[in-house]
Protein backbone atom coordinates (compact mmCIF):
# COMPACT_ATOMS: atom_id res chain seq x y z
CA UNK A 1 0.00 0.00 0.00
CA UNK A 2 2.59 2.14 1.33
CA UNK A 3 4.65 1.62 -2.52
CA UNK A 4 1.60 2.34 -4.28
CA UNK A 5 1.20 5.78 -2.55
CA UNK A 6 4.45 6.24 -3.38
CA UNK A 7 3.42 5.51 -7.01
CA UNK A 8 1.27 7.87 -7.07
CA UNK A 9 2.51 10.86 -5.39
CA UNK A 10 5.73 10.60 -7.62
CA UNK A 11 3.53 10.86 -10.98
CA UNK A 12 2.26 14.09 -9.44
CA UNK A 13 5.84 15.23 -9.30
CA UNK A 14 6.31 14.80 -5.07
CA UNK A 15 9.96 15.05 -4.10
CA UNK A 16 10.67 12.28 -1.58
CA UNK A 17 13.36 11.85 0.76
CA UNK A 18 13.45 8.81 2.21
CA UNK A 19 16.28 9.14 5.36
CA UNK A 20 15.82 12.59 5.88
CA UNK A 21 15.62 13.35 9.33
CA UNK A 22 14.04 17.22 9.99
CA UNK A 23 16.02 18.96 12.40
CA UNK A 24 13.40 21.73 12.52
CA UNK A 25 10.81 23.76 11.48
CA UNK A 26 11.37 27.20 10.66
CA UNK A 27 9.17 29.68 12.23
CA UNK A 28 9.10 33.73 11.12
CA UNK A 29 6.76 36.38 12.45
CA UNK A 30 3.88 33.32 13.75
CA UNK A 31 3.89 31.59 10.84
CA UNK A 32 5.83 28.54 9.54
CA UNK A 33 7.99 28.60 6.31
CA UNK A 34 9.46 25.42 5.59
CA UNK A 35 11.66 23.06 7.39
CA UNK A 36 16.17 21.96 7.73
CA UNK A 37 17.16 18.42 7.63
CA UNK A 38 19.37 17.58 10.12
CA UNK A 39 22.39 17.76 7.48
CA UNK A 40 21.42 21.14 7.03
CA UNK A 41 19.00 21.30 3.45
CA UNK A 42 16.77 23.76 3.35
CA UNK A 43 13.47 23.68 2.38
CA UNK A 44 11.38 26.53 2.05
CA UNK A 45 7.05 26.60 1.39
CA UNK A 46 3.88 28.22 2.40
CA UNK A 47 2.80 25.54 3.83
CA UNK A 48 4.22 22.79 6.63
CA UNK A 49 2.41 19.07 7.06
CA UNK A 50 3.58 17.44 10.06
CA UNK A 51 2.95 13.71 10.33
CA UNK A 52 5.11 13.67 13.44
CA UNK A 53 3.28 13.50 16.72
CA UNK A 54 2.10 16.47 18.52
CA UNK A 55 4.97 16.84 21.08
CA UNK A 56 7.50 15.66 18.64
CA UNK A 57 6.45 18.54 16.31
CA UNK A 58 6.03 21.37 18.50
CA UNK A 59 8.41 20.78 21.53
CA UNK A 60 11.08 19.91 19.05
CA UNK A 61 10.74 20.32 15.39
CA UNK A 62 8.93 23.96 16.40
CA UNK A 63 10.27 24.97 20.18
CA UNK A 64 8.27 25.93 23.01
CA UNK A 65 9.33 29.35 22.66
CA UNK A 66 6.96 29.32 19.88
CA UNK A 67 4.17 28.33 21.39
CA UNK A 68 1.71 30.48 23.60
CA UNK A 69 2.48 29.15 27.25
CA UNK A 70 -0.93 27.84 27.66
CA UNK A 71 -0.67 25.21 24.50
CA UNK A 72 2.79 24.49 25.32
CA UNK A 73 1.50 23.30 28.81
CA UNK A 74 -1.55 21.54 26.92
CA UNK A 75 0.97 19.79 24.23
CA UNK A 76 3.20 18.54 27.25
CA UNK A 77 0.68 17.08 29.18
CA UNK A 78 -1.13 14.87 26.48
CA UNK A 79 -0.58 11.09 27.46
CA UNK A 80 1.52 9.43 25.09
CA UNK A 81 3.37 7.04 26.98
CA UNK A 82 2.79 3.66 25.18
CA UNK A 83 1.72 0.46 27.10
CA UNK A 84 2.34 -1.63 23.87
CA UNK A 85 5.20 -4.65 22.75
CA UNK A 86 4.89 -5.73 19.25
CA UNK A 87 6.63 -8.79 18.17
CA UNK A 88 7.52 -9.65 14.32
CA UNK A 89 7.54 -12.90 13.86
CA UNK A 90 9.04 -15.11 11.20
CA UNK A 91 8.53 -19.14 11.51
CA UNK A 92 7.63 -22.91 10.58
CA UNK A 93 3.61 -22.58 11.09
CA UNK A 94 0.96 -20.01 11.84
CA UNK A 95 -1.19 -19.89 15.24
CA UNK A 96 -4.21 -22.48 15.45
CA UNK A 97 -6.79 -22.00 17.91
CA UNK A 98 -8.40 -24.89 19.33
CA UNK A 99 -11.77 -23.22 19.38
CA UNK A 100 -11.70 -22.96 15.98
CA UNK A 101 -10.54 -26.52 15.42
CA UNK A 102 -14.46 -27.39 14.02
CA UNK A 103 -14.61 -24.28 11.69
CA UNK A 104 -11.48 -24.04 10.44
CA UNK A 105 -8.15 -22.81 11.49
CA UNK A 106 -7.98 -20.65 8.73
CA UNK A 107 -10.52 -18.06 10.12
CA UNK A 108 -7.57 -17.12 12.69
CA UNK A 109 -5.51 -16.67 10.43
CA UNK A 110 -6.40 -14.71 7.39
CA UNK A 111 -8.56 -11.92 10.03
CA UNK A 112 -7.51 -9.71 13.04
CA UNK A 113 -7.84 -12.11 16.36
CA UNK A 114 -8.09 -10.61 20.13
CA UNK A 115 -7.20 -12.11 22.97
CA UNK A 116 -8.21 -10.95 26.42
CA UNK A 117 -10.60 -13.65 27.89
CA UNK A 118 -12.44 -11.18 30.28
CA UNK A 119 -12.30 -8.31 32.25
CA UNK A 120 -10.32 -9.03 35.10
CA UNK A 121 -7.74 -10.73 33.00
CA UNK A 122 -7.17 -7.07 31.44
CA UNK A 123 -7.38 -5.48 35.02
CA UNK A 124 -4.36 -8.10 36.11
CA UNK A 125 -2.52 -7.05 32.81
CA UNK A 126 -3.25 -3.23 33.47
CA UNK A 127 -2.28 -3.30 36.77
CA UNK A 128 0.86 -5.24 36.42
CA UNK A 129 1.94 -2.51 34.29
CA UNK A 130 0.82 0.02 36.74
CA UNK A 131 3.74 -1.16 39.27
CA UNK A 132 6.13 -1.09 36.33
CA UNK A 133 5.98 -4.80 35.41
CA UNK A 134 5.31 -6.29 32.54
CA UNK A 135 1.99 -8.47 32.12
CA UNK A 136 2.39 -11.83 33.00
CA UNK A 137 -0.80 -12.54 31.16
CA UNK A 138 -0.72 -10.07 28.65
CA UNK A 139 -3.99 -8.86 25.98
CA UNK A 140 -3.01 -10.03 22.32
CA UNK A 141 -3.66 -8.76 19.02
CA UNK A 142 -2.35 -10.79 16.38
CA UNK A 143 -2.47 -10.88 13.15
CA UNK A 144 -0.80 -13.10 10.23
CA UNK A 145 0.60 -11.11 7.40
CA UNK A 146 2.01 -14.07 5.22
CA UNK A 147 -1.72 -15.75 5.12
CA UNK A 148 -3.04 -13.41 3.08
CA UNK A 149 0.09 -12.38 1.23
CA UNK A 150 2.70 -15.15 0.32
CA UNK A 151 4.77 -12.93 -1.01
CA UNK A 152 6.03 -12.36 2.18
CA UNK A 153 7.43 -15.38 3.33
CA UNK A 154 9.39 -18.33 1.67
CA UNK A 155 7.91 -21.93 0.34
CA UNK A 156 6.65 -23.83 3.95
CA UNK A 157 7.72 -20.46 6.46
CA UNK A 158 5.25 -18.17 7.88
CA UNK A 159 4.72 -14.20 9.17
CA UNK A 160 2.79 -12.97 11.61
CA UNK A 161 2.88 -10.28 14.63
CA UNK A 162 1.52 -9.35 17.64
CA UNK A 163 0.82 -6.44 19.62
CA UNK A 164 0.98 -7.35 23.03
CA UNK A 165 0.05 -5.32 26.21
CA UNK A 166 0.28 -3.89 28.95
CA UNK A 167 3.94 -3.43 29.36
CA UNK A 168 5.88 0.18 31.12
CA UNK A 169 7.37 2.22 29.08
CA UNK A 170 9.91 1.96 32.31
CA UNK A 171 10.31 -1.30 34.10
CA UNK A 172 10.22 -0.73 37.70
CA UNK A 173 13.35 -3.20 37.84
CA UNK A 174 16.05 -3.44 35.40
CA UNK A 175 15.72 -2.13 31.49
CA UNK A 176 14.64 -2.93 28.40
CA UNK A 177 17.90 -3.48 26.87
CA UNK A 178 18.47 -5.71 29.76
CA UNK A 179 14.78 -7.79 29.98
CA UNK A 180 13.30 -7.62 26.28
CA UNK A 181 14.35 -11.40 25.27
CA UNK A 182 13.18 -12.44 28.54
CA UNK A 183 9.77 -10.61 28.58
CA UNK A 184 9.05 -11.17 24.74
CA UNK A 185 9.54 -15.32 25.63
CA UNK A 186 6.77 -15.22 28.32
CA UNK A 187 4.50 -13.49 26.66
CA UNK A 188 4.95 -15.52 23.30
CA UNK A 189 4.83 -18.42 26.10
CA UNK A 190 1.50 -17.46 27.28
CA UNK A 191 0.60 -16.94 23.61
CA UNK A 192 1.15 -20.60 23.21
CA UNK A 193 -1.67 -21.33 25.65
CA UNK A 194 -4.02 -19.98 23.28
CA UNK A 195 -2.51 -21.29 20.64
CA UNK A 196 -1.14 -24.32 21.59
CA UNK A 197 0.92 -25.65 18.15
CA UNK A 198 2.68 -22.31 18.81
CA UNK A 199 4.38 -24.22 21.85
CA UNK A 200 7.20 -26.26 19.42
CA UNK A 201 7.51 -23.90 16.98
CA UNK A 202 10.44 -23.06 15.03
CA UNK A 203 10.59 -18.91 15.84
CA UNK A 204 12.79 -15.92 14.54
CA UNK A 205 11.55 -13.15 16.68
CA UNK A 206 11.96 -8.91 16.15
CA UNK A 207 10.65 -6.96 19.64
CA UNK A 208 9.90 -3.86 19.74
CA UNK A 209 9.17 -2.47 23.43
CA UNK A 210 7.56 1.03 23.74
CA UNK A 211 10.63 2.92 23.61
CA UNK A 212 12.38 0.63 20.89
CA UNK A 213 9.53 2.06 18.69
CA UNK A 214 10.14 5.71 19.98
CA UNK A 215 13.66 5.25 18.83
CA UNK A 216 12.97 3.58 15.62
CA UNK A 217 10.10 4.77 14.50
CA UNK A 218 10.20 8.49 15.76
CA UNK A 219 7.38 8.06 17.71
CA UNK A 220 7.19 9.98 21.08
CA UNK A 221 6.54 7.23 24.21
CA UNK A 222 6.39 4.64 21.61
CA UNK A 223 2.35 5.41 20.80
CA UNK A 224 1.38 4.14 17.43
CA UNK A 225 -1.53 6.60 17.63
CA UNK A 226 0.59 9.40 18.85
CA UNK A 227 -1.21 9.53 22.01
CA UNK A 228 -4.29 7.56 23.97
CA UNK A 229 -7.50 7.18 22.33
CA UNK A 230 -9.55 7.97 25.47
CA UNK A 231 -12.28 10.84 25.26
CA UNK A 232 -10.37 13.59 27.10
CA UNK A 233 -8.26 13.02 23.87
CA UNK A 234 -10.68 13.20 21.12
CA UNK A 235 -13.32 15.17 19.29
CA UNK A 236 -12.18 18.98 19.95
CA UNK A 237 -9.59 17.91 22.45
CA UNK A 238 -7.38 16.06 20.20
CA UNK A 239 -4.48 16.98 19.77
CA UNK A 240 -5.36 19.74 22.53
CA UNK A 241 -8.69 21.25 24.19
CA UNK A 242 -10.10 23.79 22.05
CA UNK A 243 -8.69 22.02 18.64
CA UNK A 244 -10.80 23.56 15.82
CA UNK A 245 -8.36 22.84 13.31
CA UNK A 246 -5.73 21.26 11.91
CA UNK A 247 -3.75 23.92 12.40
CA UNK A 248 -2.36 25.16 16.26
CA UNK A 249 -1.19 28.56 17.12
CA UNK A 250 1.38 28.47 14.17
CA UNK A 251 0.42 29.21 11.06
CA UNK A 252 0.61 27.51 7.97
CA UNK A 253 1.88 24.54 10.41
CA UNK A 254 -0.38 21.52 10.00
CA UNK A 255 -1.15 18.32 11.80
CA UNK A 256 -1.46 15.52 9.73
CA UNK A 257 -0.73 12.05 11.94
CA UNK A 258 -2.39 10.28 14.41
CA UNK A 259 -2.07 12.98 17.22
CA UNK A 260 -4.52 14.80 15.39
CA UNK A 261 -8.74 14.03 15.41
CA UNK A 262 -9.76 11.26 14.94
CA UNK A 263 -6.60 9.70 15.73
CA UNK A 264 -5.30 6.57 14.95
CA UNK A 265 -6.13 2.94 13.57
CA UNK A 266 -4.22 3.05 10.10
CA UNK A 267 -7.47 4.61 8.14
CA UNK A 268 -5.95 7.88 6.93
CA UNK A 269 -8.36 10.60 8.47
CA UNK A 270 -6.21 12.98 10.05
CA UNK A 271 -3.75 13.11 6.86
CA UNK A 272 -7.20 13.33 4.48
CA UNK A 273 -8.57 15.99 6.89
CA UNK A 274 -5.48 18.45 7.54
CA UNK A 275 -4.65 18.35 3.60
CA UNK A 276 -8.06 19.36 3.00
CA UNK A 277 -8.27 22.08 5.52
CA UNK A 278 -4.20 23.11 3.80
CA UNK A 279 -5.75 23.05 0.53
CA UNK A 280 -8.75 25.14 1.08
CA UNK A 281 -6.53 27.73 2.89
CA UNK A 282 -4.13 27.92 0.20
CA UNK A 283 -7.15 28.40 -2.39
CA UNK A 284 -8.48 31.15 -0.07
CA UNK A 285 -5.12 32.97 -0.54
CA UNK A 286 -4.26 32.95 3.18
CA UNK A 287 -0.57 32.19 2.80
CA UNK A 288 0.04 34.53 -0.26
Amino acid sequence: FTQALKKVAQGLGVDIRPGKEVHHICVEGERATGAVTTDGEEFHSRIVLSNADPKRTYLKLVGARYLPDEYARDIENIQITSPVMKINFACDRLPEYPGLRDRGYELGQTGGVTIGPSIEYLQRAYEDARQGRPADWPFFSIHAQSAVDRTLAPEGKQTFSIFTQFFPYELAEGTWDERRDEIAKNALARFAWFAPNMADAEITMQVLAPPDIEARFGLTGGHIFQGELVPEQAFDMRPVPGSRSYQGPIAGLFLCGSGAWPGGCVMGAPGHNAAHEAIDRLRAGEYA
